[in-house]
């Protein structure tokens, strides 16, 4: 089972916790700016959560069980769902991948 985690440039970031691996990542770009990073992890234990830390003074941050995203049997799904939610033939966007230390 796979999950598609979304960080947005100077608003949040999507931490996976104990119980996923991130196996792709790409950086979304619209019209040359980078706006989001879009992660593909896969789900390794039901109990597998997301800390989502906002990007400002207050620094919050959210531990979300997994069982409040969307997820994808194969990693296929993913990438596929992944490009629906990023194509577009009239606006200027770019998805491109990024190595995974």
């Amino acid at each position: 089972m796979y999950v598609v985690l979304t960080s947005k440039v100077e608003e949040y970031c999507a931490r996976p916790e104990g119980g996923l691996t991130v196996v792709k990542t790409f950086d979304y770009y619209f019209y040359n700016k980078k706006k989001a990073v879009f992660s593909i992890a896969r789900v390794d234990s039901d109990k597998a959560r997301v800390n989502i830390v906002e990007i400002d003074e207050k620094g919050s941050n959210n531990s979300i069980p997994i069982k409040f995203f969307e997820t994808f049997d194969s990693l296929e799904a993913a990438e596929k769902e992944l490009a629906h939610l990023t194509q577009s033939s009239v606006m200027e966007v770019d998805l491109r991948p990024v190595a995974i230390d």
